[in-house]
């Protein structure tokens, strides 16, 4: 029996949930430490104030996570449930995403075609309205040979509220595509 089956019914959207540091945390990590380390080793009197602001760094960027870690629970991916194309023909697929949180501003997604499928972004980065809970994307692809070929995820990755962590999560949305 996996852990999942003991998780409570609401976590289980954040199973999937990845934390991962942005540039901005790693120069903030850098402007900090490295000089309160080279400042404890040449004076031990700096040692409190130096290992006061790593502290200081470390709580923010925890309290980051802490509050961030729901903001992608509100956005909501759905593929079309059949995509027709001839062979070597370019064509969108439409993706609706749903967006209940409106702190989530702008939002990378990531599809992972095979390979008879191809298309030139791995990846898109879109903003989203504020006005609306509701956006489309087109991800353009082209059909390279004939088949039947399935999308099963959907990569999703937003900035923190702080923007010092990156969240991304993979949701399941399928989509078949008919060439």
């Amino acid at each position: 029996m996996s852990l999942q089956a003991f998780q409570p019914a609401s976590l289980k959207p954040f199973i999937n949930m990845k934390l991962v540091p942005r540039t901005k945390l790693i120069i903030w990590a850098g402007i900090i430490f490295l000089p309160v380390s080279v400042l404890v080793a040449v004076t031990p009197a700096a040692m409190a104030p130096g290992i006061g602001l790593a502290t200081v760094l470390l709580v923010v960027a925890a309290i980051d996570a802490a509050i961030s870690r729901n903001c992608l629970a509100g956005v909501r991916v759905t593929l079309p449930e059949v995509v027709r194309l001839s062979v070597g023909r370019e064509g969108n697929l439409t993706l609706s995403i749903e967006n209940d949180n409106p702190k989530v501003k702008q939002l990378r997604v990531g599809l992972a075609f095979p390979r008879e499928v191809y298309s030139s972004n791995q990846d898109l980065f879109m903003d989203l309205p504020p006005e609306t809970p509701n956006s489309i994307l087109a991800w353009p692809f082209k059909a390279l040979k004939q088949g039947r070929y399935y999308l099963e995820n959907c990569y999703l990755e937003t900035s923190s509220n702080l923007g010092l962590w990156s969240l991304r999560r993979a949701q399941t949305a399928r989509a078949e595509i008919r060439v």
